[in-house]
């Protein structure tokens, strides 16, 4: 009998954690975002643009400071670590140790590149056109390390710690990628919710956001020289 009281009153307590950290990871995402519509926000997106032209420096100094990144992975990063006590462990390297091998990882994380970046361009393909934007790609291991460190490290860490459901933690912050990206539409969008499926999957299975990261760069290497004309267009056209 005391078993069983013990067993209803921690699933109640899963539960109850299970939706308080779902809500407060909404919260928080949303709150973060917020901060791209603010006038600070405006100003340091004239300053770097007005570095753009001619030498792509203004794309480099984007990625480099990624306000519109930056800002929710501060504020997940203090709720984290100083309200919630989470240790670095739990939301830089995610509870439990990995037995997963460093060739099998490359292996894997080469595989499923492949094929996120064939589904990417086979989905485009009538519309794909080449440009190279060093200063974005550049930027890119900054801005993407960011999103790593917000995404697959404090939201993911948090969301195994007090849920205690990988694939669950796994799902909302896959989500919650893609809506953060929400200037591709289509087929893009819907790709960005496949892609970080494997980001999430892979950083629960080997205990350690790098490999995220590394994932992250091979498809945006491959795929980005097709895209971000689009993005550097807005940019250069933006007041």
């Amino acid at each position: 009998m005391v078993n069983e009281t013990e067993t209803i009153e921690q699933s109640n307590t899963t539960r109850i954690g299970l939706v308080g950290i779902t809500l407060l990871v909404i919260i928080l995402e949303f709150a973060g975002s917020a901060f791209e519509r603010t006038e600070l926000a405006h100003k340091i997106n004239l300053w770097a643009n007005g570095f753009i032209e001619p030498n792509q420096m203004g794309l480099f100094i984007r990625h480099l400071l990624a306000w519109w990144t930056l800002a929710p992975m501060v504020l997940f990063g203090v709720v984290a670590i100083v309200v919630l006590r989470c240790t670095p462990r739990q939301v830089f390297l995610l509870p439990g140790n990995s037995t997963w091998s460093i060739p099998k990882t490359m292996v894997i994380l080469l595989a499923v590149g492949i094929c996120e970046v064939a589904i990417i361009l086979t989905t485009q393909w009538s519309n794909l056109t080449f440009a190279l934007h060093l200063g974005d790609m550049a930027g890119n291991l900054f801005s993407n390390a960011y999103e790593e460190l917000l995404y697959r490290s404090f939201m993911l860490g948090m969301l195994i710690r007090f849920s205690g459901r990988p694939w669950y933690a796994i799902f909302l912050t896959s989500l919650l990628f893609t809506l953060g990206h929400t200037q591709y539409m289509g087929w893009i969008s819907l790709g960005f919710f496949v892609l970080a499926i494997p980001f999430g999957w892979i950083t629960w299975k080997t205990k350690w956001i790098l490999w995220a990261w590394i994932l992250h760069m091979l498809v945006d290497l491959a795929v980005d020289p097709f895209f971000t004309q689009g993005h550097v267009g807005r940019v250069l056209g933006s007041d």
